[in-house]
């Protein structure tokens, strides 16, 4: 199976495209990685208890609406 994913430079140029300030860009890093941070131990207990298919699945859905969200955005 094939997926692909947006980078965070993308993530940065967007930001700016839609009004975010060059010097901000550092806090667009810092969000991405305090959400990682966040969503990973949830995630490893719901992998525990759950099948890892589910949560591969789940994950690409929510990959998938959530790149769906950044590329219809025009504004922050």
């Amino acid at each position: 199976m094939f997926t692909s994913r947006f980078s965070e430079a993308f993530l940065i140029l967007k930001a700016q495209s839609v009004g975010l300030s060059l010097w901000l860009a550092p806090a667009v890093l810092v969000a991405m990685n305090v959400a990682y941070s966040l969503a990973a131990y949830p995630a490893g207990v719901l992998s525990d208890c759950t099948d890892r298919r589910t949560i591969l699945i789940a994950g690409f859905a929510v990959l998938v609406a959530a790149d769906l969200v950044l590329a219809m955005t025009h504004g922050i």
